[in-house]
């Protein structure tokens, strides 16, 4: 079992950083990450830190994409005088399954990440492959 500079095993350390992508939002994740990079020569945990801050990157990406459609019908109620809402507020529905997404797939990527294993994600996985 591979360690850590800081002493931890490789899975752990990766499995803390994934539900640190769950509990811990943005800056936390980031400097977590950042230490992978620049501290450790591990191919799986740079792997699954880079996996970690692209699909919180997503998911903040979707929920900002739902918020723009609410930004984008106010826009034209204010410039037409109309009423235009999302039906049966669709997008805290929306915004609460892609929540939900976010959990369960860093959930399952952190169970996998104790055993060093992983979730195949292909555009993820695509992009790490095109950066070594």
């Amino acid at each position: 079992m591979q360690k850590t500079k800081l002493g931890l095993s490789v899975g752990v350390c990766g499995a803390v950083i994934y539900f640190t992508a769950i509990l811990g939002g943005f800056v936390p994740l980031v400097i977590m990450a950042g230490y992978v990079f620049l501290k450790e020569e591990n191919i799986w945990l740079r792997k699954a830190a880079f996996k970690a801050i692209a699909l919180a990157l997503v998911f903040s990406g979707l929920v900002t994409a739902v918020n723009c459609i609410d930004e984008v019908l106010g826009i034209f109620n204010n410039l037409f005088d109309l009423s235009l809402r999302m039906p049966l507020n669709l997008d805290y529905v929306l915004k609460a399954i892609i929540n939900l997404a976010k959990i369960v797939i860093f959930a399952i990527l952190g169970f996998k990440a104790f055993g060093q294993g992983d979730l195949s994600i292909p555009t993820i996985d695509a992009a790490m492959d095109e950066n070594k």
